[in-house]
């Protein structure tokens, strides 16, 4: 009896190893996948650098797709777009009924040594506009948000870490395949963020008890307001009282601390 307890739970061992593995997998395939759709390595390109920046006005929706370049999103006085790096890495920039739309342009060979460059792309948020959307997709980078109000925040962050600071929001929907998901001194009603191989940082100005949680490490740590979860790779609480919203954390491979 004892030797087929052994064997079932070495076999559930095997099995669940095998399933993180493979949702792993899985979103780093999708990160390489949304890098090859953009552009392929060569030696071709132009190396000149640029600095380019314009403002615009009535501003309601952000769409951002990047494929290589730190992403900076700051509050100012008045909406801006700048980019400073290698040319062909340069974004096309549309703003139509109050969405603006910033994307890279595709097909363009990369020198191998170009994820070294610094290529910045830097958006500036009037800091008196609430946007309605914010949506980010970045296949090679880290992305760094300050003190932004937003309705809907969506980041996908293939290959780089997500800071997301001082931020106010509805829902809130972070995705990084290979990096770090840092939410620090940011108020939300939904939260749900997903680190394949990283950790998940999440420090809101908002009462813990007052959101349903389920927080998922597979291979790392749950800490829950200082206090880790032992003998368990899972943690689930309801609301007491008025409940404000949920709060939904996965690692693969990576901890999670909540506070």
């Amino acid at each position: 009896m004892e030797n087929k307890k052994k064997t079932y739970l070495a076999i559930l061992t095997i099995v669940t190893v095998a399933a993180i593995i493979f949702g792993s997998v899985y979103h780093i395939l999708g990160a390489i996948y949304h890098f090859k759709e953009h552009f392929h390595i060569g030696a071709g390109g132009s190396s000149e650098e640029v600095n380019i920046s314009n403002d615009y006005e009535n501003v309601t929706d952000i769409d951002i797709d990047c494929a290589m370049s730190k992403v900076i999103i700051q509050s100012g006085d008045k909406f801006n777009v700048t980019f400073k790096g290698r040319e062909s890495l340069s974004p096309e920039v549309k703003l139509s009924g109050g969405e603006l739309k910033i994307k890279q342009k595709d097909n363009k060979d990369i020198k191998l040594n170009d994820a070294n460059k610094d290529n910045v792309l830097t958006v500036t948020v009037a800091d008196d506009v609430t946007l309605d959307s914010l949506n980010l997709v970045l296949a090679m980078g880290d992305v760094k948000m300050d003190d932004i109000e937003v309705a809907d925040l969506s980041i996908d962050a293939a290959m780089g870490n997500v800071v997301a600071d001082d931020i106010e929001c509805s829902s809130a929907d972070l995705e990084a395949a290979m990096g770090n998901i840092d939410m620090l001194d940011s108020s939300f009603s939904d939260l749900k963020a997903d680190a394949a191989m990283g950790n998940i940082t999440v420090d809101t100005e908002q009462d813990l008890e007052k959101y349903d949680v389920d927080a998922s490490a597979s291979m790392g740590t749950i800490k829950i307001d200082g206090k880790q979860i032992t003998g368990n790779k899972e943690y689930k609480s309801k609301a007491v009282g008025d409940t404000i919203g949920k709060i939904n954390l996965n690692c693969d491979l990576g901890n999670i601390d909540l506070k």
